[in-house]
């Protein structure tokens, strides 16, 4: 009997043996299930993150596409100009050179009618 005793005692230390194992594993369990939301919630929170940067990226390469075609508008346009300030700069020098000829025209006429006045 006292080997029956001794049994139940060994099997009785042996069981809360495995409760306090049992106990430290669903502790355990808990702790890792916390961390592991935790880690979920920082997982999620950092790709929202990294969705709203490459968004915001986006729209920086869209805004500096449109500062590209305007600055490539703009380079047209004043070639455009420069173009049209040349010929503007020539029919003025063709203006002048014609306003010579009236000029010297008109003298020309008035020496001549000056000579039938004589």
């Amino acid at each position: 009997m006292t080997k029956t005793i001794t049994q139940a005692k060994t099997i009785g230390e042996q069981l809360n043996n495995i409760r306090s194992s049992i106990a430290q594993v669903v502790t355990a369990s808990a702790s890792s299930s916390q961390a592991f939301s935790a880690v979920s919630a920082q997982i999620t929170n950092t790709d929202q993150l990294v969705s709203q940067i490459k968004s915001v990226m986006e729209e920086q390469q869209e805004g500096s596409q449109q500062i590209t075609e305007a600055l490539h508008s703009m380079n047209g346009s004043m070639e455009e100009m420069a173009i049209g300030a040349k010929k503007i700069n020539e029919t003025g020098t063709l203006l002048s050179s014609i306003s010579e000829q009236v000029k010297d025209s008109i003298v020309t006429i008035g020496n001549q009618i000056d000579q039938f006045h004589v």
